[in-house]
């Protein structure tokens, strides 16, 4: 993968990571975690893969949603995945 100056694509490759990490955590497949949030399998392919130049937040928080981790984490890496109990 290149390296990028852009702040906001390295957020989203960062985002991309968790996004993938946390799916296959779950054991899910990217049409079923599309499902789950509302989005095309496409759509979840574009952002875990990086083609995407910017996400919506509310995008984002679908996707954290339903994978069940913090939306914190998934779209800024702050904390743990989960919540603690």
């Amino acid at each position: 993968m290149a390296k990028t100056t852009d702040p906001m694509e390295a957020d989203l490759i960062a985002i991309a990571g968790r996004l993938r990490t946390a799916r296959e955590w779950r054991g899910i497949g990217s049409r079923e975690l599309g499902a789950a949030a509302g989005l095309s399998e496409a759509a979840v392919s574009s952002i875990e893969g990086g083609r995407v130049r910017r996400a919506e937040v509310r995008t984002l928080f679908r996707l954290a949603d339903a994978l069940r981790v913090r939306r914190a984490w998934l779209v800024a890496g702050d904390g743990l995945p989960e919540a603690s109990k």
